[in-house]
């Protein structure tokens, strides 16, 4: 990955929004676009929504009832695990 590219690998963090469930906040949307990739070809799951508002900075992408929160916070741990490991 190029030294551009690197903060796509900092670590994520799941959380329980009110309106949207288990929902994941990212950096920009290059940031949001890969890990919405990892999550839906690792780990087979698609967010229910999407916010992406550049000038507010915001790109976070909701599970809704797709998964529990415990379940996101999982797959948010071994991708940052593996992040961690250089792999």
């Amino acid at each position: 990955m190029t030294p551009d590219f690197e903060y796509l690998l900092t670590n994520i963090m799941a959380y329980p929004d009110p309106q949207h469930g288990p929902s994941i906040k990212l950096i920009d949307f290059e940031h949001l676009d890969y890990i919405d990739d990892v999550i839906s070809d690792k780990f087979e799951l698609d967010h229910a929504l999407t916010i992406e508002d550049e000038d507010k900075r915001k790109f976070i992408l909701h599970y809704e009832d797709k998964v529990t929160l415990e379940e996101l916070r999982k797959i948010v741990n071994e991708i940052n695990l593996h992040h961690a490991n250089g792999q």
